[in-house]
């Protein structure tokens, strides 16, 4: 199995949160957003999905790096986004300190399917 796309989706709804000058969120009257979904897709048909991902960095930085890499090597791909960080691009951490491959989590175990993991955890693993 090797990684052969890279996508980021974008999609309108609705949000309550409002960053603060500071940066933090508040909540507040209702407003209109676009939100993004990053899906990692492989050539035997398997997808991971994270929320979140920027279109530039994915399609410039992150794609041209890992299509055609083995999604289950998943320490050695984090290993690369944690190099480009410290030597090279700075890549934006998220609220939860990920760097952007939260999807490739899900193939851990490639015979579930990803609603089924979250962060590489799967529902029936003890």
């Amino acid at each position: 199995m090797k990684i052969s796309n890279i996508e980021v989706i974008r999609f309108r709804t609705t949000t309550q949160h409002h960053p603060s000058k500071w940066g933090y969120g508040r909540w507040d009257e209702p407003r209109d957003t676009t939100q993004t979904i990053t899906k990692i897709s492989t050539d035997d048909g398997a997808e991971g999905y994270m929320v979140g991902g920027d279109e530039r960095i994915m399609e410039h930085i992150i794609k041209p790096m890992i299509l055609g890499e083995d999604p289950l090597e998943r320490e050695k791909i984090w290993n690369w986004m944690d190099q480009l960080v410290t030597f090279g691009h700075s890549l934006p951490r998220t609220r939860d300190g990920d760097r952007g491959l939260r999807a490739v989590g899900p193939f851990r175990e490639i015979n579930r399917p990803a609603s089924e993991c979250h962060h590489g955890r799967c529902a029936q693993e003890g």
